[in-house]
């Protein structure tokens, strides 16, 4: 996927993989403390915490954390609000399947 354009203070939603070890069947009833997260803005890491989305709605998002939420069995909702102009990176790694994704906007 390549960069997206995002304004600034805007509600950004992706989406999150996360895959059995036959890359096929998804892997279900992942939370936040599964993963370890690395946020960069402008290429310089900032310390925001990976925390669960269930039960936050779209308004309660606040920049400052990142929200994961398993939307349907398998399936994976990430939300955040960038405050900052710039370049920002998401990496999002799964440490007990070996996987990771990175997720980039131009804010």
């Amino acid at each position: 996927m390549g960069i997206r354009v995002i304004p600034a203070n805007t509600l950004v939603y992706d989406q999150l993989d996360w895959y059995q070890g036959d890359f096929f069947t998804r892997i279900s009833g992942l939370n936040a403390t599964n993963f370890a997260v690395v946020l960069f803005v402008n290429n310089v890491v900032t310390v925001w915490p990976l925390v669960t989305g269930v039960g936050v709605t779209d308004a309660q998002v606040k920049s400052g954390n990142l929200y994961l939420q398993e939307l349907v069995a398998g399936y994976y909702g990430l939300r955040f609000r960038p405050n900052a102009l710039g370049y920002w990176r998401v990496d999002i790694r799964y440490a007990a399947g070996t996987q990771a994704v990175s997720l980039d906007y131009d804010v």
